[in-house]
C-alpha cells in the first residue's frame, strides 16, 4: 500500500563519496521500492507514459540501506557534465506520478546557476548551508568547479571547500580543493573592491592564500608553503583597511604568526621577530578604523585578532629577550607553564581547522621536525634571505 503523498516526506539528505543517503518518513519496505524514482531533474507531467529520456534527466538506482543504523533509500551519484542542483523523489500511485516532498534542510540546494540563487539561498554565510559537513563540501566543490560569473562565487567556494576538506581528513578532497583554488585564484583580479567580505577582492586574496597554505601544510607541499607565506608578509607590507576589510587582518595575522614560528624553527630569529611584529602593525591598523556606525559583528570577530597578535607578541619577547624561558608574568596571563606550552597553544591559534585540527597538528610537526634539521632547499633559504635585505 503506497502512502498518500501528504503522508510521506524526505526530512533529509546526505552526501558521502559518490552516494546519497534519503532519509523517507515513514520508512518504506522492499516491496514499495519499485514504486519510487530518484533523479537530479525536476519533472514535469504526472503520467510516467511521458516520461521520455530527455525529460527524466539522470535517473539513479535507488535501494534501502542503513547510514548509522537508520534505514534509508541510497543512490550512486552519476557522474555528469553538469553539476548537480538538488534531488527530487517521485513515487507511483494510481498510475500517476507523485512528487515527494522534501521539507527543513533537505529542502537546500547542492547547486546555484546565477548569482541571485546564491543569495537568496544564503548558502555564502553559515545560514544558508547544509549542516552535515561532507554535504556541505559536495556543495561547495561544485560551485568551485562549476560557477561561471561573478567571479567571486567560484573564488570564495573554493576558500569554503579547502578547509572542509581538510577536516574531512581527505587527502583525496584537500588535492581536489588546492587545484580548484589555485585555478580560481587566476580570476582574483578580476574582483571589485566591493563593501561585502565575499566580494572584496583584497579580503579575498588573503582569504585564498590562508586557504592555500593550510592545504601545502596538510599535503606536505613544505617549499610551495613557505613561498606562500613569504608572499603573504610582503603583501601585508601594504596593508590598507581603506580598501581592504578590517576582517582581513584575521587571515593575515594567522599567516604572519606562522611565517615567524617557521623562521624561528629556521634559526632566522632576526627576521622572525620582524614577522612577529608586523602583527601588532597590522591589528592596530585593521582596528583603528571601526567606529561605532562600523560592522559589529565584524568587531566581535576581530577579538580573534587580538588574541592572535597577543600571543605572537609573547613569542616575539621571549625570542628577543635571548633567554631560555618564558617570563612570569607572561605565564600567569597566557596560563602556560613555559614556552614549550606556550607554542603549542600558539599553534592551535594560527591554525583554521576544527575536526581536523590534530591531524594538522601532526602534519605541523612533521614539518618542524624538517626545519630544525634544515631539511629545506637552500634556494628557499637564500630567498628569505634576500627578502629581508630587501625590504629593510
Amino acid at each position: 500500500m503506497i502512502l498518500a503523498q501528504s503522508e510521506m516526506v524526505v526530512e533529509k539528505f546526505l552526501i558521502r563519496g559518490e552516494r546519497v543517503y534519503i532519509f523517507l518518513k515513514p520508512m518504506i519496505n522492499h516491496d514499495q521500492l519499485g514504486n519510487f524514482l530518484l533523479t537530479t531533474k525536476m519533472i514535469q507531467t504526472n503520467n510516467p507514459s511521458d516520461l521520455t529520456a530527455e525529460r527524466l534527466g539522470p535517473k539513479l538506482d535507488i535501494n534501502l540501506d542503513k547510514f548509522k543504523n537508520i534505514s534509508c533509500l541510497c543512490a550512486t551519484i552519476k557522474k555528469e557534465a553538469e553539476p548537480v542542483e538538488s534531488f527530487f523523489l517521485y513515487k507511483m500511485c494510481n498510475n500517476t506520478l507523485f512528487k515527494v516532498p522534501f521539507i527543513g534542510e533537505a529542502r537546500k540546494k547542492l547547486y546555484f546557476y546565477n548569482e541571485q540563487m546564491v543569495n537568496d539561498s544564503q548558502v555564502m554565510w553559515d545560514e544558508g548551508r547544509f549542516i552535515d559537513l561532507e554535504t556541505r563540501a559536495y556543495a561547495f566543490y561544485q560551485l568551485s568547479k562549476y560557477f561561471s560569473t561573478p567571479r567571486y562565487v567560484p573564488v570564495f567556494a573554493s576558500v569554503a571547500f579547502s578547509y572542509q576538506a581538510i577536516d574531512m581528513i581527505s587527502i583525496e578532497k584537500a588535492n581536489s580543493a588546492y587545484n580548484l583554488l589555485i585555478n580560481n585564484y587566476k580570476y582574483i583580479n578580476e574582483l571589485s573592491l566591493g563593501k561585502n567580505v565575499r566580494e572584496n577582492r583584497h579580503h579575498l586574496d588573503f582569504s585564498m592564500l590562508c586557504a592555500k597554505w593550510h592545504l601545502e601544510l596538510y599535503l606536505n607541499k613544505h617549499e610551495e608553503l613557505i613561498t606562500t607565506l613569504r608572499h603573504i608578509f610582503k603583501k601585508s607590507l601594504f596593508f590598507d583597511t581603506t580598501s581592504m576589510k578590517r576582517i582581513s587582518a584575521v587571515n593575515v595575522i594567522k599567516s604572519l604568526m606562522f611565517y615567524g614560528y617557521i623562521l624561528y624553527y629556521l634559526n632566522l630569529k632576526k627576521h622572525s621577530v620582524t614577522v612577529l611584529k608586523s602583527c601588532l602593525t597590522i591589528y592596530k591598523s585593521s582596528i583603528n578604523n571601526f567606529s561605532t556606525n562600523s560592522d559589529i559583528v565584524h568587531f566581535k570577530e576581530s577579538e580573534i585578532s587580538q588574541r592572535d597578535t597577543a600571543i605572537a607578541l609573547a613569542f616575539y619577547a621571549y625570542i628577543n629577550s635571548d633567554k631560555t624561558e618564558l617570563h612570569d608574568s607572561l605565564k600567569f596571563h597566557f596560563w602556560v607553564s613555559g614556552i614549550g606550552e606556550l607554542l603549542s597553544k600558539y599553534e592551535t591559534y594560527f591554525l583554521r581547522s576544527r575536526d581536523g585540527l590534530t591531524n594538522m597538528l601532526n602534519q605541523l610537526h612533521i614539518f618542524r621536525d624538517k626545519l630544525q634539521s634544515q631539511n629545506i632547499d637552500p634556494c628557499i633559504l637564500s630567498t628569505i634571505s634576500a627578502d629581508f635585505d630587501f625590504l629593510f
